[in-house]
């Protein structure tokens, strides 16, 4: 049996995302984690999303005193979904995800629809995924929002993937758990009365320090949906920095995670994390969530610093 970098068999993971940004963005640091010790992940992008996330359709448009109807539009939407899929395909690329599934469905109206749960559930079988990971069904209360809608069909769906379907030749499977991005339910509660109502609980951080730099290589790349340049550094510092879910786990950067089912062990679980950092220093733990990616550059180069300072 082949083993991975931790002496275990191979993960595997599906991301499922509503928006083409949505799966690295979200997890991107997580999954390269994963791809380095050897597990496998695919993306999927269940939405165009050049209605609500292009710079040319949904923000240049607005100046304009009518917009293009039927085919006039279509053509323009179908070259601004072209344009971000490449963008989509070389960011994940960066964040090690090179299996990239688009979905195209029309981001106009998204509702829980039987298609789209089907058709999720046929992904789910033909992959057989020991991790899914989505957005969380009560984003902004479940109602009128996307990543909702989308969290709420793969959550149906992988329910649906363990049984058998007539029209799909593989096996039902039953996936081991499932993860809901943290963001934006368990950061937004002030902006929203919906967000503050049904936020969720994050369980599980994921360090990804180490790794930030690259996402915000891979966020330079969604210039369709201008989450390049001075976009880029900010969201990493005001999401998953010390200012925010990286304050809590006390490190640098981090993405959260609400976990759908709860674990069972032979013994009660700690982290090494915990185990190495419940009596450190002070300077210790201040040096460790002092990195700040926009000073410093990356993990290393901050960590290289610290060497000279104590040599």
């Amino acid at each position: 049996m082949t083993m991975n970098k931790t002496g275990r068999k191979p993960l595997k993971l599906l991301v499922i995302g509503a928006h083409p940004a949505d799966s690295f963005d979200n997890a991107g640091g997580t999954c390269l984690h994963h791809t380095q010790q050897g597990d496998s992940v695919t993306a999927v992008i269940l939405l165009a999303g050049a209605r609500i996330h292009d710079v040319v359709v949904s923000d240049g448009m607005r100046s304009r005193t009518q917009i293009p109807q039927e085919q006039d539009l279509k053509d323009i939407m179908d070259v601004r979904s072209d344009i971000k899929k490449k963008e989509v395909k070389e960011a994940c690329a960066i964040m090690g995800i090179n299996d990239v599934r688009f979905f195209d469905c029309d981001d106009y109206i998204h509702l829980v629809k039987e298609k789209t749960i089907s058709d999720i559930a046929c992904l789910i079988r033909e992959i057989r995924p020991d991790i899914v990971i989505t957005h969380y069904p009560f984003d902004n209360g479940g109602y009128a929002d996307q990543h909702a809608i989308t969290g709420q069909c793969v959550l149906q769906a992988t329910w649906v993937a363990n049984t058998v379907a007539p029209d799909d030749p593989n096996p039902q499977h039953k996936v081991a758990q499932l993860f809901f991005f943290g963001f934006p339910s368990t950061f937004a509660k002030a902006g929203s009365a919906l967000y503050r109502e049904f936020s969720g609980h994050c369980a599980v951080f994921v360090d990804v320090s180490d790794v930030i730099h690259l996402k915000i290589q891979a966020l330079d790349k969604m210039q369709s949906q201008q989450y390049d340049g001075d976009c880029a550094w900010k969201r990493v510092e005001a999401v998953e920095g010390s200012a925010g879910f990286g304050a809590s786990p006390r490190v640098p950067y981090a993405e959260p995670f609400i976990v759908a089912y709860s674990d069972v062990y032979h013994t009660l679980p700690v982290s090494d994390f915990r185990l190495q950092t419940s009596n450190e220093p002070e300077r210790n733990e201040r040096d460790r969530t002092n990195f700040v990616v926009t000073k410093y550059g990356s993990l290393e180069n901050y960590q290289a610093q610290l060497l000279k300072k104590y040599k």
